[in-house]
């Protein structure tokens, strides 16, 4: 059994002192300057024109596309850690707590509340999920899955994001900057367009798989 661990990052940070385990840190393709104690790896794949957009995505999906080895897969953030050594003969799914809030009335304080009501549908169509988010939310895109459960994962995920790109003609960040400019004027945040969608759909995902007892195991460890 392989357990795998990545550090999703697009600039250099600072490893927590202490931090246990092996580690590959995977960039989006930016050169970290800094000495690191983990190989760095640099993504680069069929969502570079939408990297910025898919923001910490685009490195899951390199992920996706290119470790065919690992037996678990855990997803960390340069700013967020499980900060737990992952025994390869534990047999755990790891997720954080969620956050206790509405997912749908949330996101529409702080987003444009149409993008999401549309994946819903895309869910709601193609999958035949049950949508509801009303209990909270799978923040930062952080877990440890199987393989199989991971390629579940990023199946449903990327189908939904790129499904939701096509609809509105979404081939680069340039286009997406252009498609948030018609609602807010910061756009540099909100064309973190399919990384706010993702949290939302992966919840969806899991909390579907944890219904019908797909994900069992689960351990929640606070990042």
């Amino acid at each position: 059994m392989i357990n795998t661990t990545y550090i999703c990052t697009h600039r250099d940070f600072q490893v927590p002192d202490g931090l246990k385990g092996d580690y590959y840190i995977i960039t989006d393709g930016t050169d970290l300057n800094q000495e690191y104690p983990y190989s760095v790896i640099k993504a680069n794949n069929i969502l570079e024109p939408l990297k910025h957009s898919y923001s910490e995505l685009y490195q899951i999906y390199d992920v996706w596309k290119n470790d065919k080895y690992s037996s678990f897969i855990a997803i960390n953030h340069y700013r967020r850690y499980f900060d737990v050594q992952f025994h390869e003969e534990v047999n755990e799914t790891v997720l954080p707590p969620k956050m206790a809030f509405d997912g749908l009335k949330q996101y529409a304080v702080c987003h444009n509340i149409n993008d999401l009501e549309e994946c819903l549908k895309i869910i709601e169509e193609k999958y035949g999920y049950n949508t509801n988010i009303s209990d909270g939310i799978f923040a930062c895109n952080m877990f440890r899955l199987n393989r199989g459960d991971f390629d579940a994962y990023c199946f449903f995920m990327f189908g939904v994001l790129q499904e939701f790109a096509r609809r509105h003609n979404l081939h680069t960040d340039e286009d997406v900057r252009k498609y948030v400019s018609t609602w807010t004027n910061d756009i540099d945040y909100q064309s973190r367009l399919f990384g706010f969608l993702s949290e939302r759909i992966g919840t969806i995902w899991f909390n579907n798989n944890i219904e019908t007892a797909r994900i069992s195991n689960i351990k929640i460890i606070v990042p």
